[in-house]
């Protein structure tokens, strides 16, 4: 995180003036917290929801349903 800040984005992280610096850490990590959550919601809960369908569909289908899969 810190790289990205002051490495990688250091063209707009040197327009912040220096008394609010410590005021971008935290807000930089509610930024990539929220992304987290926009992912999580966006793409893993529909595969979630897409891998629940395919075992059931698996269950379902009259040859496949026979080959149970292996316990993890």
């Amino acid at each position: 995180m810190l790289s990205a800040l002051f490495v990688d984005l250091a063209p707009l992280t040197g327009a912040v003036p220096t008394g609010l610096l410590p005021l971008l850490i935290p807000a930089a990590a509610m930024a990539a917290v929220l992304l987290a959550a926009l992912v999580h919601l966006a793409v893993e809960r529909p595969g979630i929801r897409a891998g629940q369908a395919l075992a059931q569909a698996w269950e379902r289908a009259p040859v496949l349903g026979r080959l149970r899969a292996r316990a993890a």
